[in-house]
C-alpha cells in the first residue's frame, strides 16, 4: 500500500513539473511594463510611427518604429527627442533590444 501511494504521489508531481515546463515565456513575463517615449507597450503592442501617441496591436507585415513580444523590444527607425521617457522596462527578467535601421533616442 505504502509502495503504491508514493508511485502515485511521483506521477502527480511529474504531472506538475511537466505542466509548467509547457507555460509559455510571456505567462512568465507577467508584470513586465516596457515604455517607449512614455506611451507603455503590451506583450504583441507597437508604435506604427514617431509621432504615435498610444500603442496598437502589431499584425504581421504592419510597419512600426517600436515593437514589443516576448521581452525582445524591436526598434525599427524610431526617434524621440523625450530624454527622460526614452526607454523605461520593469520587470523580473532583462529586457532584450533588437535594432534595426537608424535609431535615434537622444538628439
Amino acid at each position: 500500500m505504502k509502495k503504491l501511494f508514493q508511485n502515485k504521489c511521483l506521477a502527480l508531481l511529474l504531472v506538475l513539473v511537466m505542466i509548467w515546463g509547457m507555460l509559455p515565456v510571456s505567462v512568465m513575463a507577467v508584470g513586465q511594463t516596457v515604455k517607449v517615449a512614455g506611451i507603455e507597450l503590451a506583450d504583441g503592442q507597437c508604435l506604427t510611427n514617431n509621432s504615435a501617441t498610444s500603442a496598437t496591436t502589431w499584425t504581421a507585415g504592419a510597419p512600426y518604429v517600436a515593437y514589443y513580444k516576448d521581452g525582445v523590444l524591436y526598434l525599427n527607425n524610431f526617434e524621440t527627442e523625450q530624454v527622460n521617457a526614452c526607454i523605461y522596462f520593469r520587470g523580473n527578467s532583462d529586457l532584450i533590444i533588437d535594432v534595426t535601421g537608424n535609431n535615434t533616442l537622444v538628439r
